[in-house]
């Protein structure tokens, strides 16, 4: 079955604009409602909007990261750097000896 917009009013289908509808129990309890009166196919209206809805926001979301991938891709393509002087630590001098933790007293960070 095939939703039709004639048969569902502009005013119940904008409520569907923003997606935190498909997060808010009240406005979905609300909606489940109001489809109800369509009688049978009113639910199955309903969850083809919703499954709609979600369509959408996984393509946004891949397009998005696509989006992103595109732009740090680009922007490494610009580098002309050797692996060993990217990251954090680049180009600076290895610690003197080796790693281990230290504990500051209590009664030292009283005077900062």
């Amino acid at each position: 079955m095939l939703l039709e917009k004639e048969k569902v009013p502009e005013q119940m289908l904008s409520a569907f604009n923003d997606p935190q509808v498909l997060l808010s129990p009240d406005t979905m309890a609300r909606l489940q409602t109001q489809f109800a009166g369509y009688g049978a196919q009113g639910p199955a209206m309903l969850q083809q909007i919703i499954e709609a809805m979600k369509v959408g926001l996984v393509v946004s979301l891949d397009r998005t990261v696509d989006l992103i991938v595109l732009a740090l891709t680009g922007k490494a393509e610009q580098l002309d750097l050797p692996l060993e002087q990217l990251g954090p630590g680049a180009e600076m001098t290895p610690y003197p000896g080796p790693l281990h933790d230290f504990s500051v007293a209590p009664n030292e960070m009283q005077g900062k």
